[in-house]
């Protein structure tokens, strides 16, 4: 029940523990070890390779870096760092800071703070991100319009602000602890950190670890747009805490095979109005067969997680409230007391022992409840929106995308979200921090088409779905949901959606326990994820 404290005691003692070792340790010897997560201050624009894994202690939250986007993203290289620049030269700068200035070493010249985007001169700075997979590098793609216009616009800034870029790839599996440590010990490396939305507004907020950047963004300038999705859903407590690039939403909803429905005589699913849990049940009891008649099912309706996906989008479209916000501003654990949730997990249960509908628990690891639907043993699956493109690649073809049914409780339509998306952050230590994210603001708005390489923002929504859809009305299947979004922030909390998956997910589909007892036997536990991270902010 404690392990939650203790792992953010720990944290404290490691922290403490690297800021010793700072004070007594010379330049350097800092220089000379890598394995420290602290290197030299000396940066250049060549491939190298990355620090090893680096982290001691950091806090329980980040034992599962990166996102679904993360560990999907296969093709990365988790050792190289990669400049954009085209022509292999090298820019090495010294970095240091006083009062608010930086000074290069090649040129000995301040960069001074201005509100003036006109007037920053970088002077050759390298500005660094720290990213996870090489998918995330902003590099030109001829046959995507969208990454070569975003690469063309980071081409221009560069050249506009007298500065370079360099991503560099840390270890997924250690991504939030690298980082954690540095920030920590009062050093980060980078200058922009990508961060996953619910570690950025969870653990990083919470130790103060990134900076708030409202103040240096002007939301009337034409560089920001309240109709971009990702500006509507990225403020935290009022404050924002990092950019997106421009992208649509794209949340959890159910894809299916468009020619098993067809071979049944079942409609396609965006023709079923209403669109409910109780037509669900009917499809699905027509789509789960013995197809060769030994006795067995062979073939499912659904294949999908008990845990993550499947309980996840039940909690979703019932509108269940993890969490709310008590009288104090403080946030609340109420699944305990929430009538939707029960009758989410009640839903739940029957699925798998009264339907009979889902793959088998011993189906629901990723890899094989995924092959499943590939291989057309299962109609549909509960997935991302961008994995569309993923299917694509893996040969599928006429596949069809919708939001999942809604439930009973669910009177207003509301797409309940957990907290997505990737974010470009800003270490809290950073120096101008100010230059930085008007700079960078620049490089990510395509979306303003009164800037050179820019692509309106109805383009690249139309783009972003052309990528990942089958047909036109899948579009507008997403635009439906899109239009919906409530924010839910259960997963800025380190644990909390893992202890509802193992502790009250998977007790429910397992029968090892009345739903109301399983609920309520979490309850506290549950409180004190939440409570770890809250009172830090």
């Amino acid at each position: 029940m404690r392990k939650m404290l203790k792992r953010l005691m720990s944290l404290a003692l490691a922290a403490c523990i690297i800021l010793f070792a700072f004070s007594g340790c010379k330049k350097d010897d800092a220089q000379a070890n890598n394995e420290s997560n602290t290197k030299s201050t000396q940066s250049k624009t060549t491939a190298k390779t990355t620090r090893g894994q680096g982290a001691s202690a950091s806090p329980r939250s980040t034992a599962q870096a990166g996102t679904a986007n993360a560990s999907n993203n296969t093709g990365s290289n988790p050792n190289t760092t990669v400049d954009s620049a085209s022509d292999g030269s090298k820019t090495e700068t010294d970095v240091t800071t006083d009062g608010g200035q930086q000074v290069d070493e090649a040129t000995s010249e301040v960069i001074e703070s201005t509100t003036k985007i006109d007037d920053i001169d970088l002077k050759g700075r390298v500005l660094k991100i720290s990213i996870w997979a090489d998918s995330q590098i902003i590099q030109e793609k001829p046959d995507d319009p969208l990454k070569t216009t975003k690469y063309k616009r980071l081409k221009w800034t560069e050249e506009k602000f007298n500065c370079k870029y360099e991503w560099e790839i840390l270890p997924s599996g250690t991504y939030n602890d690298i980082l954690i440590s540095m920030m920590m010990a009062g050093s980060c490396d980078y200058d922009i950190c990508l961060l996953t939305k619910e570690k950025a507004l969870g653990i990083f907020s919470a130790y103060k670890l990134i900076a708030p950047i409202d103040e240096y963004i002007d939301k009337e300038g034409p560089l920001w747009n309240d109709e971009y999705l990702g500006c509507k859903l990225n403020l935290f407590n009022g404050r924002l805490y990092g950019l997106y690039e421009a992208d649509i939403g794209q949340p959890l909803g159910i894809w299916w095979r468009r020619e098993m429905f067809q071979r049944e005589g079942i409609p396609d699913i965006q023709d079923i109005n209403p669109w409910t849990w109780n037509e669900f049940i009917e499809i699905a009891m027509r789509l789960t067969q013995d197809t060769n008649g030994d006795g067995i099912i062979d073939q499912w309706a659904l294949a999908t997680d008990p845990k993550s996906y499947l309980g996840e989008i039940l909690f979703t479209t019932n509108a269940v409230e993890y969490i709310t916000r008590d009288e104090n501003g403080r946030f609340v654990v109420t699944i305990y007391k929430d009538r939707n949730a029960i009758n989410a997990l009640q839903f739940l249960s029957d699925l798998y022992n009264v339907y009979g509908v889902v793959t088998p628990l011993e189906q629901s690891t990723s890899s094989k409840w995924i092959n499943l639907f590939k291989s057309g043993k299962a109609a549909m699956t509960v997935h991302y929106a961008w994995y569309g493109a993923t299917w694509k690649n893996n040969g599928l073809t006429n596949l069809g995308w919708r939001h999942f049914p809604f439930g009973p409780d669910n009177k207003e339509g509301a797409y309940n979200i957990l907290t997505g998306g990737n974010f470009y952050t800003f270490p809290a230590t950073t120096d101008n921090i100010d230059v930085k994210v008007k700079v960078f603001l620049y490089t990510i708005g395509i979306w303003d088409d009164s800037m050179p390489y820019s692509m309106p923002y109805d383009q690249i929504a139309s783009s972003v779905k052309q990528k990942i859809f089958y047909e036109e009305r899948d579009h507008s299947a997403l635009d439906y949901i899109n239009a919906r979004l409530v924010k839910n922030y259960a997963k800025i909390f380190p644990d909390l959606p893992t202890n509802v998956n193992n502790e009250i997910f998977m007790k429910v589909v397992n029968k090892e326990t009345s739903i109301s007892s399983a609920i309520e036997s979490t309850k506290n536990l549950l409180q004190e994820c939440v409570d770890a991270v809250q009172d830090k902010w």
